[in-house]
């Protein structure tokens, strides 16, 4: 494949990694993932710089979006950790500071303030 009609592919590599990012496609991204690896490893002539520029601006633009969907992601597990610790009871201080389990009352919702 010419080095021109790879740098295409790779384009559009790109572009459909961020549309399955947006569209919340995860398990898209594992394929398209080993696609843009195999684009990636062969070599190939370095475009002219307007090309490069628009490659280097769309792979960014698709780390920022991997970078804030890790970020959901870790917020949702935290959240989930949450829920998980107040449902199976806490924890409380006394006055001096002395830690004291807390069991939930069997049959309540918990909510958060």
């Amino acid at each position: 494949m010419p080095d021109a009609d790879r740098i295409t592919a790779l384009d559009a590599l790109l572009d459909e990694v961020h549309r399955a990012m947006l569209a919340g496609e995860l398990a898209a991204l594992g394929g398209l993932a080993e696609r843009m690896d195999t684009a990636a490893a062969r070599p190939m002539h370095a475009p002219d710089a307007g090309v490069a520029g628009r490659l280097q601006r769309k792979a960014e633009r698709n780390r920022a979006c991997l970078a804030a969907a890790a970020a959901g992601l870790r917020a949702a597990q935290r959240r989930l950790r949450e829920i998980a610790a107040a449902a199976a009871g806490g924890c409380v201080y006394d006055g001096s500071g002395k830690a004291r389990a807390v069991a939930a009352a069997p049959g309540r919702m918990v909510t958060r303030l």
